[in-house]
């Protein structure tokens, strides 16, 4: 399809649909952006969402449904985006209007696509080392492609918060997520660390493992998100001041699906831990009572 068939306006509508279809905790936060802010954001969102939906979804083997061919082509989208000046995809047509005003690098995106290949390559991590090249993949590209929408101070420690509160939000997703990847064939948390505490994978999902061990080791990996999310709530020194609330919620929202993940791992490794509507009443009200105060 090309460009000049694709509407604008149902182009920015397909990305929000697909922003609401998800009912993502980054969402919490985006509607306290500006009008114009929020649908770069849906678009940039959109993206991210659709390229890692390809890598999660399994493919049929005969090139069309192989996700990594799949993604070769977002790779050929990219290239049509920031070269050509054309689109073939609507989150692509609405992308090419938010770069008129936002300038987002193109290896952003090419970053997140290259860790969502990896995601078909690599299904164990060894160590913490291995697991950040793969983060730097998947989340600093969040980082890379949002900063700018949110608009930030020129200053080379923006980039380096940016990346460690996405890290923080991938690393609790990883704590989230852990039977339902394993259900996948894939372990994100360093092999390294199960065999500190005397566990492997299996036996943390099964249950069949010492519940103090257990502990141990979800207290070791969440005080390494609590390091992350130090860190970046210190972005926020940086952003325009009227994209702070934004990130504020997003960094609240994760960081009490964290505190839940961590005050009953059991319970989190049955059920997908999610923050419930009284939990997003809480941390939007509270925000907004502070703006008021």
């Amino acid at each position: 399809m090309a460009t000049e068939t694709l509407n604008l306006d149902e182009a920015y509508r397909y990305c929000e649909a697909l922003m609401r279809k998800r009912e993502s905790n980054f969402s919490l936060g985006f509607q306290f952006l500006p009008e114009d802010k929020k649908r770069a954001i849906h678009v940039v969102y959109a993206f991210c969402r659709f390229v890692d939906d390809v890598s999660d979804e399994a493919g049929d083997g005969t090139g069309a449904g192989d996700p990594r061919a799949l993604l070769g082509r977002w790779t050929e989208e990219l290239d049509r985006v920031y070269r050509k000046g054309e689109a073939t995809h609507p989150i692509s047509a609405a992308l090419l209007d938010v770069l008129k005003r936002y300038p987002i690098p193109r290896d952003g995106f090419q970053e997140l696509v290259d860790g969502c290949v990896r995601d078909q390559e690599f299904k164990r991590y060894p160590d913490f080392k291995t697991l950040t090249g793969y983060c730097d993949l998947v989340a600093t590209s969040i980082a890379k492609v949002s900063l700018p929408v949110y608009g930030f101070k020129a200053d080379p420690r923006v980039l380096k918060h940016g990346r460690d509160l996405s890290f923080a939000f991938q690393l609790t997703n990883i704590l989230r997520d852990v039977s339902e990847d394993l259900e996948r064939g894939r372990v994100y948390l360093p092999l390294e660390d199960f065999t500190q505490f005397g566990l492997t994978p299996e036996s943390v999902v099964s249950g069949a493992c010492d519940p103090a061990k257990l502990e141990a080791f979800y207290r070791f990996e969440g005080a390494r998100c609590e390091e992350y999310f130090k860190s970046g709530w210190e972005v926020l020194e940086y952003l325009e001041s009227d994209s702070r609330p934004c990130v504020k919620v997003m960094w609240a929202a994760y960081h009490r699906l964290l505190e839940k993940i961590l005050a009953d791992p059991r319970q989190s490794l049955k059920a997908q831990t999610i923050l419930t509507p009284s939990d997003k009443t809480a941390i939007t009200e509270s925000l907004q009572n502070r703006a008021s105060s």
